[in-house]
């Protein structure tokens, strides 16, 4: 029998004497009738408070995702991330990384190869870009496979990405944004 169809019968006999509280149903004097039940529901329910299951730490559009184990953690809407990349012209032109998610860095050494210092901690499962051309267009192109460099001893925060303009797509003096997906 289920834990919640014997909480249902007790509930619902008149032979069961108790009350109702955040520790179950107790014997202690008078029969608990639907009215007092619907009280006590109902009281509970107004005062319930999600993060007294799972904490208050997430930000806002996160999600609680379980962790496999009985608990649960808030995670992004979904393990996908943007940053746009700015050109100023020639081929290695990259003149500015900006909407990077919080806590993301960029290193180069001087050429069009850029390395992320994210914080997602997991491995990046693929990159693609959406550049503007000089016609005001915006064009998709999925990263090859030969651009991307995952480093074996930081695998979960980083990545090295060839983000020239002819990598992206993008002319050399417009821009592209960078799309990752864990």
């Amino acid at each position: 029998m289920s834990r919640a169809f014997t909480i249902a019968k007790a509930l619902s006999s008149s032979d069961i004497a108790g009350t109702l509280d955040e520790n179950g149903i107790s014997a202690s004097g008078g029969g608990v009738d639907s009215a007092a039940t619907t009280t006590i529901v109902n009281e509970r329910l107004q005062t319930f408070d999600f993060s007294d299951l799972i904490g208050a730490t997430g930000d806002v559009g996160d999600l609680i995702k379980s962790n496999g184990d009985g608990l649960a953690s808030w995670s992004s809407d979904g393990n996908a991330y943007k940053f746009r990349v700015d050109y100023t012209g020639g081929v290695f032109g990259v003149s500015d990384i900006t909407q990077a998610p919080s806590g993301w860095s960029f290193d180069s050494s001087g050429t069009s190869t850029i390395t992320v210092n994210h914080a997602a901690g997991k491995i990046v499962k693929s990159v693609s870009f959406i550049a503007q051309g000089s016609s005001g267009h915006l064009k998709y192109t999925p990263a090859p496979a030969d651009i991307i460099t995952i480093p074996m001893n930081n695998k979960e925060d980083k990545v090295s990405i060839d983000m020239s303009p002819a990598r992206t797509n993008a002319d050399s003096d417009q821009f592209a944004y960078i799309n990752l997906v864990f």
